[in-house]
C-alpha cells in the first residue's frame, strides 16, 4: 500500500463517506432509493444489445464499496438471479462494517467483503467479472492509470465497468478551495482534520462574492452536508479532475469504449445550442462541458467491445418503459390526441415527476409501496397522428416490428417498415436520452 494510499485508509477510517445516517435504511429491507445504473434492463440495452436471457451466474465486483448504497440497489434490482458473484473491496475497515450492519437489515448473504487496496487485485484472486463497479476510486489514486489497467485486467472480454471520475470544468470552485487550504493548513498535521474543518468554515463564512468557489459551491455541495464531506471534497490526500478530451483518452489508453454517460447529466453533453456539425460525439460532448460548465463528475458505462448498444434498427427489439410507468406513458398519448387537431406535426412538451414504484414489494403492515426513483425531466418534440398512434402501441411486450404492423393497419397506412421508422426513431431518440424507453429482447 503507498504512502497515498494510507492516508487515505486512516481518513476514511476516521471520516466515512458520505457521513452514515439511519435514514438511509428507513425502508429496510427495501432500498430507500435504487441506483438506476444496476439495472437489468438498463444494462440489457446500453451492453448487451438488448440480448442478454439472465444474469444467472454473473459476476461483479464493487471497487471502494464505501456503505454499500451501489451495493444494495444492485443487489435488489438482481434479487431474482441464482448463482451471483459479488466481491466488494474497500480501504476502510469502518465503512465496511458499517456496510456489513446494513447488508444484515437487507437480507442479503453471502457477499465477500475484503479490506484491500484495488492495487493489490489480480484475476488470480477472484477471477474475472461481468460488472466492475468503481465510482469515485481511481481519481484519488497516484496513479489512475495503473488502477484503469488493474480493472481492465479483471473484465470479462464481454463485460462492462461503471465509472465515475471527477470532471474537471465543473469543479474549478473546489479546486481553488482546496489551494487557498493548503495555504492556510500548510503548518496543520496531516490528519488534524478538526483543525482543517474549521479553518475551512472560517474562510467560508467570510468568502466574498466574487470567489469562484462561492459561484459555483451548489454542482459540489457536500460541505452543506457534514464535516465528512468537507474532508473527502476539500481535504482529500489525492484527487485528479478530468475534461472529455481527458476522459476519452484514459479510456482508450486501455482501448475501452464510452457507451453511455449518466441520465442525470446525458442530456448537457447531447444538446444542441448551436448549429455546428461535430466530427465526433466526443468533440460535441467536449463543447458542451465548456458550455454548461457545471458538470462536476463524468459518470458513464465502458466496454471493451464497440456498438453495444439496443439499435431501434432491429425490428425484433421490445420497447420497454423503464422510470415511465405505462399509465403516465397513456396520459402522454391522450395529451397528444387533444393536440393533434390536423395531421399537422404538433410540438408537445411534457413535464412531470416520472415515479415508478417496486412493484410486489410492499410492507404489509401499512401496504405502502417504496419509491424506486423520481426525478423531473422536460421531453420536448414534434408529434402526429401516426407518431401519437405509436406511442400508443408501446406496452412492454411488443416488439417494434408488432408495432409497426399495427400502426399501419390501424391508419390504413401505404409506408414501409423504414418510412415509419424514420418517423418514429427521433422521438425514441428524445426519450431514450432520459432512459424513459429501452430496447431489450428478453426482460
Amino acid at each position: 500500500m503507498t504512502d497515498i494510499e494510507h492516508n487515505v485508509k486512516r481518513m476514511y477510517e476516521e471520516y466515512e463517506y458520505p457521513k452514515y445516517d439511519e435514514k438511509y435504511d428507513i425502508t429496510a429491507p427495501y432500498p430507500l432509493k435504487l441506483n438506476i445504473t444496476g439495472n437489468p434492463n438498463i444494462i440489457n440495452h446500453y451492453i448487451y444489445n438488448g440480448q442478454r436471457k439472465t444474469y444467472d451466474n454473473y459476476k461483479v465486483l464493487f471497487v471502494g464499496v464505501g456503505l454499500g448504497n451501489d451495493l444494495i440497489s444492485f443487489c435488489f434490482n438482481f434479487k431474482k438471479y441464482k448463482n451471483l458473484k459479488i466481491v466488494c473491496i474497500d480501504l476502510s475497515k469502518k465503512s465496511i462494517s458499517i456496510c456489513k450492519k446494513r447488508l444484515q437489515k437487507y437480507n442479503f448473504n453471502n457477499i465477500e467483503i475484503v479490506e484491500m487496496s484495488l492495487l493489490n487485485l489480480t484475476p488470480e484472486l477472484f477471477g474475472k467479472f461481468d460488472m466492475i463497479n468503481c465510482v469515485g476510486v481511481l481519481h484519488h489514486l497516484e496513479n489512475p492509470l495503473l488502477g484503469l489497467k488493474i480493472l481492465n485486467n479483471l473484465l470479462e472480454d464481454d463485460g462492462f465497468m461503471d465509472i465515475m471520475m471527477y470532471a474537471k470544468y465543473g469543479r474549478s470552485g473546489v479546486y481553488l478551495m482546496r489551494e487557498l487550504l493548503n495555504l492556510i493548513n500548510h503548518n496543520v498535521e496531516t490528519h488534524d482534520y478538526k483543525t482543517k474543518i474549521n479553518n475551512f468554515k472560517e474562510i467560508y463564512h467570510n468568502l466574498p462574492n466574487t470567489n469562484l468557489f462561492k459561484w459555483n459551491e451548489h454542482p459540489c455541495s457536500d460541505h452543506f452536508n457534514s464535516d465528512n464531506g468537507i474532508v473527502d471534497m476539500l481535504l482529500h490526500h489525492q484527487d485528479r479532475a478530468y475534461s472529455i478530451p481527458e476522459l476519452y483518452d484514459y479510456f482508450e489508453s486501455e482501448n475501452l469504449n464510452i457507451c453511455c454517460f449518466s441520465v442525470l447529466e446525458r442530456y448537457k453533453y447531447n444538446i444542441d445550442l448551436v448549429d455546428t456539425a461535430f466530427n465526433s460525439s466526443r468533440d460535441k460532448y467536449a463543447f458542451n462541458e465548456l458550455l454548461f460548465s457545471d458538470i462536476n463528475k463524468h459518470s458513464c458505462l465502458v466496454t471493451k467491445k464497440e456498438d453495444t448498444v439496443s439499435s431501434f434498427d432491429n425490428l425484433d427489439n421490445i420497447i420497454v418503459s423503464y422510470l415511465i410507468p405505462y399509465y403516465e406513458l397513456n396520459k402522454l398519448v391522450e395529451n397528444c390526441k387533444k393536440m393533434i387537431g390536423s395531421f399537422e406535426d404538433q410540438e408537445i412538451i411534457y413535464s412531470n415527476n416520472y415515479i415508478s414504484t417496486i412493484e410486489n414489494y410492499t410492507d404489509d403492515d401499512n401496504d405502502t409501496s417504496y419509491i424506486q426513483f423520481s426525478s423531473k425531466y422536460k421531453i420536448m418534440f414534434k408529434t402526429n397522428y401516426i407518431i401519437t398512434s405509436f406511442l400508443d402501441k408501446i406496452n412492454g411486450e411488443r416488439t417494434i416490428k408488432e408495432i409497426i404492423n399495427l400502426v399501419r393497419t390501424e391508419l390504413k397506412l401505404d409506408k414501409t417498415n423504414l418510412e415509419l421508422i424514420n418517423i418514429f426513431k427521433p422521438i425514441y431518440k428524445i426519450f431514450e436520452m432520459h432512459d424513459l424507453l429501452l430496447l431489450v429482447q428478453y426482460k
